[in-house]
């Protein structure tokens, strides 16, 4: 005959059996995360989503999406890698400007393997919301993690939290010659006559002839030295042949004419705003990327909209006043595979930051929010 306090055990037992399976279950159904570009790695369980905010290119955002029996409601933590420069009070300010005045003091999370938190508040963003902040310490490097959820979530999916931080592990960093690149000599003011030619022209059916405030010139993927006196231009190539054109400016129309030609080369300046309006897609492993570009100043990028504007060598898309992004853009106009004109110059030295290596209209993205550069075409 089975005893109550027999049956009593076995329930128990069972019961522990059952909870050690569902973690191992829950720990074998895990993703691992890995982000070389900020320096860290976690597990995320099923429910945990990447998240990704426009604008934010610091930190990476992670979601746990409830499901209709907690009424569908999310909460969200962000791991974001500091500068060494970055000190406790800039922080502070920042979280402030953000949330608010921080509610107080709060006790830290349990801290990963080989790490420890150096201070942990907490805020109120909004009504019903429940906002913290922790500074992580690990392997010499520092991380903001914050967690945001509803109030009434706040202990539930701080103890969820936790959890995923336990699995967090610091990346070996790069070596300091893949982590900085010295940057490029000033150039030299350019003169006022080369101040004048000085910027990309292009033809229909040519290659672009870009001419740098440098002194550098490149013309598609070929480039040397040149010289403006007056109405000469002269392009040098390194083994020093030289080639004089009779260079005639009128607004954004230039006219080069030589002896040899049949008839003069006509330019129009590159304006990025004109070549860089419309319809460009990015073709990507789980489907297509639509980056908009609107004559009127509006872009449409995905599921974002908003406006754009071209500041040098930054596209610049803002949604709102405080979500905005800046990517470095470079444009190729086709010039590669087009069988080069026997009356353009030439030269055995390509220029790599003019180089064009697509036979077709290419927009390249990179820097903000992107580990890699983004090809985009017509």
């Amino acid at each position: 005959m089975l005893s109550y306090q027999s049956a009593s055990s076995g329930w128990k037992r069972l019961v522990l059996i059952a909870i050690v399976l569902g973690a191992m279950t829950s720990r074998a159904e895990a993703r691992p995360y890995r982000d070389e570009r900020r320096g860290f790695s976690l597990e995320l369980p099923p429910s945990w989503v990447l998240a990704p905010r426009f604008g934010e290119t610091r930190a990476m955002v992670f979601e746990r999406r409830y499901s209709a029996r907690h009424g569908r409601r999310q909460a969200s933590m962000s791991v974001r890698a500091l500068e060494a420069k970055t000190d406790q009070a800039t922080l502070q300010s920042e979280l402030e400007r953000v949330w608010g005045v921080p509610v107080g003091p709060t006790s830290p999370l349990d801290p990963p393997a080989g790490a420890a938190f150096g201070w942990s508040r907490r805020y109120r963003p909004a009504t019903g919301l429940a906002g913290e902040a922790h500074l992580l310490r690990i392997a010499g490097a520092r991380f903001l993690i914050t967690l945001q959820s509803a109030a009434r979530d706040r202990l539930r999916f701080r103890r969820e939290a936790a959890g995923v931080l336990a699995t967090f592990r610091r990346l070996n960093p790069p070596p300091p010659s893949v982590r900085s690149t010295p940057l490029p000599p000033a150039p030299r003011p350019p003169t006022a006559p080369r101040r004048r030619l000085a910027g990309r022209w292009v033809r229909p059916g040519g290659a672009t002839l870009a001419l740098g405030a440098d002194g550098r010139y490149s013309l598609a993927d070929v480039g040397g030295a040149y010289v403006v006196r007056g109405t000469e231009l002269r392009l040098t190539r390194p083994d020093g042949t030289v080639q004089v054109f009779r260079a005639t400016r009128s607004g954004d129309r230039l006219e080069l004419a030589a002896p040899g030609l049949e008839a003069p080369l006509v330019y129009r300046r590159f304006r990025p705003e004109v070549a860089l309006s419309g319809r460009w897609v990015a073709r990507l492993p789980k489907g297509t990327l639509v980056l908009a570009l609107r004559a009127d100043g509006s872009f449409v990028f995905g599921p974002h909209r908003g406006t754009w504007s071209i500041r040098g060598d930054r596209l610049h898309l803002e949604k709102s006043k405080t979500e905005r992004i800046a990517y470095r853009w470079r444009y190729c106009g086709g010039d590669a595979g087009r069988r080069k004109r026997s009356d353009e110059p030439r030269s055995p030295s390509p220029d790599p930051t003019e180089k064009c290596e697509f036979s077709e209209p290419v927009l390249t993205l990179s820097g903000g929010d992107l580990d890699k550069p983004l090809n985009l075409t017509r």
